[in-house]
């Protein structure tokens, strides 16, 4: 199960978005 990781990446993705 990858939910955590995947969530964990979007965050990421949005922080390195900005």
């Amino acid at each position: 199960d990858g939910r955590e990781a995947e969530e964990a990446i979007s965050e990421s993705l949005a922080i390195g978005g900005r």
